[in-house]
C-alpha cells in the first residue's frame, strides 16, 4: 500500500500522524452521515444512493470533488491501436499526435486506417480502486473511487493486471513519450467485436475476431442471414464461440468482465450525476433489431479524439451510437454485451474481480469466484428498482422513470452467463443496469456481442 491510504478515525488522529510522519498528504475525507461499519479513506470520491428512494438519485461525498472526478474521466483514456497479433506495449501506437483534432473518418496514417484489418483499435484507460459498500440498517449503498496506486482494504482494482508501460514517471505526465497516466492502465476495445469468418468458423471461433472502425454488425439481427465483408456469412453468437474467437486472434486478448462493465457503468453515472443512462445517451434502442434488419457500422460516431465522451453532432435525444472514454457504445448498443466472470445457478450468482480467471472458460468455475449473492429468477422485461452493490437486480418494481430505469430478464437454470446493457429491440429497457441471464455459455442468440480488453 502507498502511505496515503492509512485509515483514521478522527481529524485529530490524522493531523497527529501527518505531523509525525513528515509526508505531504492530501486531506482525509469524512462523510457527514457516517456509516459506522465503514472506514473512510483520503483521496476518494464517493457516490451514494438510498434504497428507499423511488427514483434512485446519486449524491456525492469525499475529499475528491465531483469536478475533480469528471476531470479524471476526461483524461483517463487515450485512443490507440495494436497489431492484432502483438502482445507488446512497445507496439501500441497512440493517436492523435499532440495538437491534432482528427476524426476517425479522416485518419490517413496506415496504422489508423479504419479498414486496416491488421490492427485492433483500442483505448488505453487508467486504473482506479473501487469499493462497494452498504449499510443495510440505514438503507444506504455506496460506490467509492480511490485514486491511490495501492489498494485500500475493502477495495478492488478496476482491472487487476494493469501495465505500467504508460505510467508517468514520478507522477509527471509526459505525452511525447506516451506516459499518460499516474496509475496502471489497460487496453479496452474501442468498438464491438465482429467475427470475420464463415458461419461454420464463427460457430467455433477458430478464425478469430475483428475490432475496428468500418466493420459491420450486420444488415439483419439474425446474423446467419447476411453477408459480411469478403463474402462470408456470420452465424449466430454464443459465449463459447466468442471466447474461442478472441483467443484465436491474440492470446493476450480477454472478453470484458462483468466487474469491468459494472465499474464503467458507475463511472458513467458518477460523471453525469444520474443513474438514468438513457437520459444522457439514448443509444441504439430501435431500428437495428432483428425485425427491422438494421445494420450498424463500427465507427459511426466518428469522434473527435480529444473529446473523451459525448454523442457527436446529433444530440442526446436521438436513437444512435454514442461514445464514452473513447469507447463506442460501451454500455448499450445494438446487442447485449457478454460479461465474463459471472455465473448464475438457480438464483445464486458467483463473480470474480480477476479478469484472467474470468476468461479461463466461458462458464466460470465456482472456485474462481470472489463474491457470491442472490439474483431473481423470474424477471421478464422487469424494470429494476434496486440493485445490490455489484449491480445485480434485487427488486423489480421500477419503471422507465423510476428505480434504475432499465429492464432485466432471467429464469431458473444452472450455469447462466450474464448479458449486459440491452439490445436495439428493447427501447427504454436498455442501459447500464439492464441484465439478461438467458442461458448457458452455449446458448446461441442474434443479440449478443463482445467487447475485448488486453493486458500487456
Amino acid at each position: 500500500m502507498s502511505k496515503n491510504i492509512r485509515k483514521f478515525t478522527s481529524q485529530a488522529d490524522y493531523d497527529a500522524y501527518k505531523a509525525a510522519d513528515g509526508w505531504d498528504y492530501p486531506s482525509v475525507s469524512f462523510v457527514e452521515t457516517s456509516i459506522d461499519s465503514q472506514v473512510h479513506y483520503n483521496n476518494e470520491f464517493i457516490m451514494r444512493w438510498k434504497t428507499a428512494d423511488t427514483s434512485k438519485t446519486p449524491s456525492f461525498y469525499g475529499e475528491i470533488s465531483h469536478d475533480e472526478f469528471k476531470d479524471w474521466v476526461e483524461h483517463a483514456a487515450w485512443a490507440c491501436e495494436i497489431p492484432r497479433n502483438s502482445t507488446s506495449a512497445e507496439d501500441v501506437a497512440f493517436y492523435p499526435t499532440v495538437g491534432t483534432t482528427n476524426t476517425v473518418s479522416s485518419w490517413t496514417d496506415s496504422n489508423f486506417h479504419q479498414n486496416d484489418t491488421a490492427y485492433l483499435q483500442m483505448a488505453a484507460i487508467e486504473n482506479i480502486n473501487v469499493g462497494c459498500f452498504q449499510d443495510t440498517s440505514r438503507g444506504i449503498k455506496e460506490i467509492r473511487f480511490n485514486f491511490d496506486k495501492g489498494c485500500p482494504d475493502g477495495f478492488h482494482k478496476w482491472f487487476k493486471y494493469g501495465t505500467t508501460a504508460f505510467t508517468a514517471t514520478d507522477g509527471v505526465i509526459d505525452i511525447a513519450n506516451h506516459k499518460y497516466f499516474k496509475n496502471t492502465s489497460k487496453l479496452f476495445g474501442r468498438f464491438d467485436v465482429a467475427p470475420i469468418t464463415s458461419t461454420t468458423q464463427a460457430s467455433t471461433g477458430a478464425e478469430g475476431i475483428d475490432v475496428r472502425a468500418g466493420s459491420s454488425q450486420g444488415t439483419k439481427g439474425n446474423m446467419s442471414d447476411y453477408t459480411l465483408e469478403g463474402g462470408y456469412s456470420k452465424g449466430n453468437w454464443n459465449s463459447n464461440a466468442l471466447l474461442a474467437g478472441i483467443k484465436a486472434t491474440n492470446a493476450n486478448l480477454l472478453e470484458l468482465t462483468y466487474w469491468e462493465y459494472y465499474v464503467m457503468t458507475m463511472i458513467f453515472c458518477a460523471y453525469y450525476g444520474t443513474f438514468d443512462v438513457q437520459s444522457k445517451h439514448v443509444g441504439m434502442i430501435s431500428g437495428y433489431d432483428h425485425g427491422q434488419a438494421g445494420d450498424f457500422i463500427n465507427g459511426t460516431t466518428e469522434d473527435t479524439l480529444f473529446t473523451a465522451q459525448g454523442e457527436v453532432s446529433t444530440g442526446y435525444s436521438t436513437n444512435t451510437a454514442y461514445r464514452f472514454m473513447h469507447l463506442e457504445n460501451p454500455l448499450h448498443g445494438k446487442q447485449w454485451i457478454w460479461g465474463a466472470g459471472w455465473k448464475g445457478n438457480n438464483g445464486t450468482y458467483y463473480m470474480t474481480f480477476d479478469d484472467k480467471k474470468a476468461n479461463l472458460a466461458a462458464t466460470m468455475d465456482n472456485s474462481n469466484s470472489d463474491v457470491s449473492g442472490t439474483y431473481l429468477t423470474n424477471m421478464s422485461s422487469s424494470y429494476v428498482s434496486d440493485i445490490d452493490v455489484y449491480g445485480v437486480p434485487t427488486e423489480v418494481a421500477g419503471s422507465t422513470t423510476t428505480g434504475f430505469y432499465d429492464a432485466a430478464w432471467s429464469d431458473t437454470g444452472s450455469s447462466r452467463v450474464a448479458y449486459l446493457g440491452g439490445n436495439s429491440n428493447l427501447g427504454d429497457g436498455c442501459g447500464g443496469f439492464a441484465r439478461d441471464f438467458p442461458g448457458a455459455a452455449s446458448y446461441t442468440l442474434w443479440y449478443g456481442r463482445g467487447r475485448v480488453t488486453m493486458n500487456l
